[in-house]
C-alpha cells in the first residue's frame, strides 16, 4: 500500500493540549541515536516528549495519580528504529499517547492500577481518547495493564494508508484484574494482533483489514463473562481464541480467502459464533462445559468446520454453502443438540453423540455427492431408552447416509417411536441404520439405485419407502415388538426382512424383477406380501404361535411363491394370476388353514399340512396347472 509519513508541528501538538497536569516536562530530541529519560512522580504530572530522527530512545516513568505522558515520534519524512517506553505505576486515571510515524519503532506502555487509559469509566468503550498508534511498517508495540477496568488500545495504520509487519500486544494480567477492555486495530498487511486478559467481564476487540494477518486473543484463569470479538477482512487470516471461564462469549468475522479460526472455551455457558465468507476457510471450535453454543456458518468454497463440545446441553449449528464442505461434529453428553446445514456439492457430514441421552442431531444436505454419518451412544435410562433421534434429508445426487444408535439399556420392553429419519431424493442414495434399543427408523429414499439397510435390536419399528429403479432395502430387527413395513415402486426391487418375536412385515412391490423374503421367529408374526409386477418371487418362512401369511402375486409371469409355517394358529392365503407361476405350501402345527388360487398358465401347486385341524381350499384356472395336497394328521 502507498504511505504518507508526513506529519506537520500541528499535528504533532494534538492530544496535548487536553492533558491537565500540575508539574510538566517537555523533551524534543532532533537527529538520530538520542536518549530521553523522564521521571515523574506525584499528582497531575504531564511529560510531553518529541522526537524527530531515527534510532532515538526515549524512557518515560511517572508514580502515583492522574499521570498523563504524550510521546509523538515523527519528523519531515519519516523516523526510524526508535525505541519507546512508558511506566505508570501504583496509580489510577493514568494516560498514555504514543503516536510513531515511521518503521522498525518499538513501543511499551505498563499501567499498574485502575481506570487506566480510561478519563471516563462510565463513556462508551473502545473509543478512547489515548492510545498507541503507529503509522509505518515493521513496528512493535506493547501495552501491559496490571489491575481493575483499564483501557488498552493500538491502533495501526489508517484506513487511507495502511501499515504492514507490525506486532500489537495487550496484556492485561494480574489475578484478580476485573473489567478490563483491549482495542487492537490493523489496517495493512501481514500484522500480528494479540490480547492476553486475566480476569472477570474482560473485554477485547481485534478488528484487522488487509492481507496474511494474524489475531489471537486469550482469556484464562477462570474469567468470567469474557468477551472477544475480532473481525478480519482480507486474505489468508488466521484468528486464535482462548477463554477460560463461565459465560464467556467470542465473534469471529473472516471475509477473505484463506481464513482459519480456532476457537477453545473451558466454562459452563460458553459461546461461539464464526462467520466466514470467502474460499479455504478452516473454523474448529473447542467448547468444555455445559450449556455450550457454537454457530459457524460458512459461505463459499472448500470450508471445514470442526466442533467438539464435552458438557451436557450442547448446541451447535453449521451451516455451510458451497462446494467441497466438510462439517464435523463430536459432542459427549446428554441432550445435546447438532444441526448442520450444507448447500452444494461434494458436501460432508459427521456428526458423533456419545456417552449421553436424548441427544439430537439433524443433517440437511442439497446438493451432490453429499455424505451423511451420524453415530449416537446412549446410557441407561431404564426402561425408556437412550432417546437418541437422528434425522437426514438428502436432496441430490450420490448421497450416502449412515446412522448407527446404540443404548446400553437391557430393559428395553416397548418401542418409543425414536430413532433415525432419512430422507433422500435423488440418483445412488445409500442409506445405512443400526440401532440398538428401542429404535424406529424411517427411510424414504425417492431416486435411482437407492439402497437401505436397517438393522434393529429391541422394540424397534422400520418403515423403508423406495421409489425408483435398482432398489434393495435390507431390515434385521431382533428383540420384541418389531415392524416392518417395505414399499418398493420401480423395477429390479428386492426386499429381505429378518425379525423375532412378535414382528409384522408388510411387503409391497410395484415393478418388474421383484424378489421378497420374509423370515419370522416367534410368536404372533404377521406378514403380508403383495407383489404386482413381472419376474417376481416371495418366500415367507414363519416359526412360532399364531402365525398369519397373505401373500398376492398377480397380472406378471415367472412368478414363484414358498410359504413355510411352523406353529399354532397358522394361516396362509396366497393368490397368483399370471403366467410360469410356481406355489409350494408347508404347515406344521395346529389349526392350519389354506386357501390357494391361480390363475394363468404354467402352474404348478403343493401343498402339506401336517398336524391337527387342517382346512384347505383349492383352485386352479389355466393351462399346464399341477396340483398335490398332503394332510396328515
Amino acid at each position: 500500500m502507498n504511505k504518507k509519513m508526513i506529519l506537520g508541528a500541528a499535528a504533532l501538538m494534538m492530544g496535548s493540549v487536553v492533558l491537565a497536569q500540575d508539574n510538566d516536562s517537555n523533551v524534543s530530541q532532533n537527529g538520530s541515536g538520542n536518549t530521553g529519560v523522564v521521571d515523574q512522580s506525584g499528582l497531575e504530572q504531564r511529560s510531553v516528549v518529541r522526537v524527530w530522527g531515527d534510532t532515538n530512545e526515549t524512557n518515560v516513568t511517572q508514580g502515583d495519580t492522574d499521570q498523563n505522558s504524550v510521546i509523538e515520534i515523527a519528523g519531515p519524512g519519516r523516523s526510524d528504529g526508535n525505541t519507546v517506553n512508558v511506566t505508570q505505576s501504583e496509580g489510577t486515571k493514568n494516560n498514555s499517547i504514543v503516536r510513531i510515524a515511521g518503521d522498525g519503532n518499538e513501543a511499551t506502555v505498563e499501567q499498574k492500577g485502575t481506570y487506566n487509559n480510561n478519563l471516563h469509566p462510565n463513556a462508551e468503550h473502545f473509543n478512547p481518547p489515548h492510545a498507541i498508534n503507529i503509522y509505518g511498517d515493521d513496528n512493535e508495540a506493547w501495552v501491559e495493564q496490571n489491575g481493575d477496568s483499564n483501557e488498552g488500545f493500538i491502533s495501526i495504520g489508517t484506513n487511507a494508508d495502511g501499515a504492514d509487519r507490525n506486532y500489537a500486544e495487550i496484556r492485561q494480567h494480574t489475578p484478580g484484574g476485573n473489567g478490563n477492555y483491549a482495542t487492537i486495530e490493523v489496517t495493512g498487511d501481514d500484522n500480528w494482533a494479540k490480547v492476553d486478559q486475566d480476569g472477570d467481564n474482560d473485554d477485547t476487540r481485534i478488528t484487522q483489514s488487509g492481507n496474511n494477518n494474524d489475531a489471537e486473543a486469550e482469556q484464562w484463569n477462570s474469567n468470567a463473562t469474557g468477551e472477544i470479538i475480532i473481525n478480519q477482512n482480507g486474505d489468508n487470516n488466521d484468528a486464535n481464541v482462548f477463554q477460560d471461564g463461565s459465560s464467556s462469549y467470542s465473534i469471529i468475522n473472516q471475509n477473505g480467502d484463506g481464513d482459519v479460526a480456532d476457537v477453545h472455551q473451558t466454562g459452563t455457558r460458553a459461546d461461539s459464533n464464526i462467520d466466514q465468507n470467502g474460499f479455504k476457510n478452516n473454523a474448529t471450535v473447542i467448547q468444555s462445559g455445559d450449556r455450550a453454543d457454537s454457530d459457524i456458518t460458512q459461505t463459499n468454497n472448500l470450508n471445514k468446520a470442526n466442533v467438539t463440545q464435552a458438557g451436557r446441553r450442547a448446541d451447535s449449528d453449521i451451516i455451510q454453502s458451497g462446494i467441497r464442505n466438510e462439517a464435523t461434529v463430536d459432542q459427549a453428553g446428554n441432550r445435546n443438540k447438532s444441526d448442520i446445514l450444507q448447500t452444494g456439492n461434494v458436501n460432508m457430514a459427521t456428526v458423533t453423540q456419545t456417552t449421553g441421552d436424548t441427544d439430537e442431531s439433524d443433517i440437511d444436505q442439497l446438493g451432490h455427492q453429499n455424505k451423511a454419518t451420524v453415530t449416537q451412544t446412549g446410557q441407561d435410562l431404564g426402561f425408556l431408552g437412550g432417546g437418541n433421534l437422528s434425522d437426514i434429508d438428502q436432496t441430490g445426487n450420490r448421497n450416502t447416509a449412515t446412522v448407527t444408535q446404540t443404548d446400553v439399556n437391557d430393559d428395553i420392553i416397548i418401542p418409543l417411536g425414536l430413532g433415525s429419519f432419512i430422507n433422500q431424493s435423488g440418483h445412488v442414495n445409500t442409506a445405512t441404520v443400526t440401532q440398538t434399543g428401542a429404535n424406529s427408523s424411517k427411510i424414504d429414499q425417492g431416486g435411482n439405485n437407492n439402497t437401505a439397510t436397517v438393522t434393529q435390536d429391541g422394540g424397534n419399528g422400520s418403515v423403508v419407502t423406495q421409489s425408483g429403479h435398482f432398489n434393495t432395502a435390507t431390515v434385521d430387527q431382533d428383540g420384541l415388538l418389531n415392524l416392518s413395513d417395505i414399499e418398493q415402486t420401480g423395477n429390479n426391487n428386492t426386499a429381505s426382512v429378518t425379525q423375532a418375536i412378535q414382528g409384522i412385515s408388510d411387503i409391497e412391490q410395484t415393478g418388474s424383477g421383484n424378489g421378497a423374503i420374509v423370515i419370522q421367529g416367534g410368536g404372533l408374526n404377521t406378514s403380508n406380501i403383495l407383489q404386482s409386477a413381472d419376474e417376481g418371487t416371495a418366500s415367507v418362512i414363519q416359526t412360532g404361535v399364531g402365525n398369519v401369511s397373505d401373500l398376492t402375486q398377480m397380472n406378471g409371469s415367472g412368478n414363484s411363491a414358498m410359504v413355510t409355517q411352523n406353529g399354532l394358529g397358522n394361516n396362509s392365503l396366497l393368490t397368483q394370476n399370471g403366467s410360469d407361476n410356481t406355489s409350494v405350501i408347508s404347515q406344521l402345527g395346529d389349526n392350519h388353514s389354506s386357501t390357494f388360487a391361480q390363475n394363468g398358465d404354467g402352474n404348478n401347486f403343493t401343498l402339506m399340512q401336517s398336524g391337527n385341524n387342517h382346512t384347505s381350499n383349492l383352485m386352479q384356472n389355466g393351462n399346464g396347472n399341477a396340483m398335490s395336497v398332503m394332510q396328515s394328521n
